[in-house]
C-alpha cells in the first residue's frame, strides 16, 4: 500500500508541473501581440496617450523650387459671385480699402511687366482708393502681384519684391509717389492661379510691412475672374543698307546700356497721329529713330509712305502717311537723316481694339546719296484712329 500511495503522489506532482509550464507559454504569447502600453483598440478612450500627437503642418514651396510651384489649384475659392472681367479686393491694417477706385485709370489690369529677364514677367496691377490716414496724404494705392510669364495654374508662395529673382512670385502695395515708402518688406502669402493665358482667374492673399516701419503692416486679399491680358506695346526695327542692325523692345529691356522709347498720340494742333520708336545708347553713342505721321481719321489699310517735311503739317500733300528716318553712330562717324522716303505701311485693328502695323520703307539722304532700309512692326497700341 505504501508503494502504491507513493506512486500516486509522484504522478500528481508531475501533472501539476506540466500544467504550469503551458500556462506560462500562453501568457508570454499574449504579451507579444498586445500594445506596449497594454491598451487595445476596443475602447476608444484607452487610446488617449499622455503625450500630445505631433501636428502635421503643410509646407509651401521652397524658393528653390521651379517658379515656386507647390500644387495644382485646390478650387477652394468660388468665383460664382464675381462677374467675368471683374475683381474684388480688400486691404486692412495700417491702411484700409474696400477695393473701389474713383480715378480715371483702369482699376485692374493683367499685363506684362518690363523686366530684364528673358522670359519676361506678368503682373496683376490693381488701383484702389484708401481711407484717410495720418500715414500719408495719398488717396489711393496700387496692389501689385508679379510672376513669371511661363507660370502655370497652381498655388505659389508670394515673396517680397526682388528684381534679381524674376522666377519668384512677388507682391507689394505701392503709393504713386516716390517720396512715400511702400508696403514691400517681409512679404508672405500665396497666389492661386486657376487659369492663365489670354485671361487670368486667380486669388491672392498676402501680408506686407511698411518700408520705413515694420510695425506697420497691411493684409491684402483679392480675386480676379477672367481678366483679359493687356499686351505691352512693342516695336521692332531691322535696318539694312548703310547699317545692318536689329532692335527689339525685349532686347532693350535686357540690355542695361540701351534706352527704348515710343510714342503714339494725337496732336490736337495738327490733328495728326504721331507713331514712333527710338532706340539709343544711354550715352547717345548711337541712336535709331523712326517716326510716322498719320491723319486722325485714318482707317486700317495699306498706304504709300513719303518723307514728312518740316512744318505744321507732317503728312505730305497727296499722301496719307509721312515718315522720318534717321540713324547716328559717333564711333562709326555715321550721321544719316533721310530727306526722301518710299515704301508702305499696313495698319490693322484687331478684335481687342489694338492698333498694329507692319512697314517696309527706304530712306535716302540726297546730300550723301546714302540709303537705309527699315523693316519692322508696331504692336499692341490702343486704337485711337477715327478722330475727325
Amino acid at each position: 500500500m505504501n508503494k502504491i500511495a507513493t506512486l500516486l503522489i509522484m504522478l500528481t506532482i508531475l501533472l501539476m508541473a506540466c500544467g504550469t509550464t503551458n500556462d506560462a507559454a500562453v501568457v508570454e504569447e499574449e504579451a507579444a501581440v498586445a500594445p506596449a502600453d497594454s491598451q487595445t483598440t476596443d475602447n476608444p478612450e484607452s487610446n488617449n496617450s499622455d503625450e500630445p500627437e505631433e501636428e502635421v503642418v503643410p509646407t509651401a514651396a521652397s524658393p528653390d523650387d521651379s517658379a515656386n510651384e507647390t500644387a495644382p489649384p485646390t478650387a477652394n475659392t468660388s468665383f460664382d459671385d464675381l462677374a467675368a472681367g471683374t475683381h474684388d479686393l480688400s486691404i486692412t491694417g495700417a491702411i484700409s480699402s474696400d477695393g473701389t477706385y474713383t480715378g480715371e485709370e483702369v482699376t485692374v489690369s493683367y499685363e506684362p511687366f518690363n523686366s530684364s529677364n528673358t522670359t519676361g514677367k506678368h503682373e496683376l496691377e490693381i488701383y484702389a482708393d484708401i481711407a484717410p490716414t495720418e500715414l500719408t496724404d495719398e488717396t489711393f494705392v496700387i496692389v501689385y502681384v508679379r510672376f513669371p510669364a511661363d507660370i502655370a495654374p497652381g498655388t505659389y508662395d508670394i515673396q517680397a519684391r526682388d528684381r534679381n529673382a524674376p522666377e519668384l512670385v512677388q507682391g507689394f502695395v505701392a503709393f504713386d509717389n516716390i517720396a512715400v515708402a511702400d508696403f514691400d518688406e517681409s512679404v508672405s502669402g500665396t497666389l492661386e492661379i486657376v487659369e492663365i493665358g489670354e485671361q487670368i482667374t486667380a486669388v491672392f492673399n498676402f501680408t506686407a510691412h511698411w518700408g520705413r516701419d515694420e510695425a506697420l503692416t497691411v493684409d491684402v486679399s483679392g480675386r480676379v475672374n477672367q481678366v483679359p491680358f493687356n499686351y505691352r506695346s512693342e516695336t521692332t526695327l531691322a535696318l539694312s543698307g548703310l547699317v545692318a542692325r536689329e532692335f527689339t523692345t525685349l532686347a532693350s529691356f535686357e540690355d542695361e546700356t540701351m534706352t527704348y522709347t515710343r510714342q503714339y498720340f494725337l496732336d490736337d494742333f495738327t490733328n495728326e497721329f504721331r507713331w514712333d520708336s527710338n532706340f539709343r545708347d544711354n550715352d547717345f553713342a548711337y541712336m535709331a529713330e523712326l517716326i510716322f505721321y498719320l491723319p486722325a481719321d485714318i482707317q486700317p489699310g495699306t498706304y504709300e509712305v513719303a518723307y514728312a517735311p518740316p512744318g505744321n503739317q507732317q503728312v505730305p500733300e497727296g499722301f496719307q502717311v509721312g515718315a522720318r528716318l534717321s540713324y547716328q553712330n559717333s564711333s562709326e562717324s555715321i550721321d544719316f537723316s533721310a530727306d526722301a522716303i518710299s515704301g508702305t505701311i499696313t495698319i490693322t485693328v484687331d478684335e481687342r481694339n489694338y492698333a498694329n502695323a507692319t512697314f517696309s520703307i527706304t530712306g535716302t539722304d540726297s546730300e550723301t546719296g546714302e540709303s537705309l532700309t527699315a523693316n519692322g512692326t508696331f504692336q499692341y497700341f490702343e486704337n485711337q484712329f477715327g478722330h475727325q
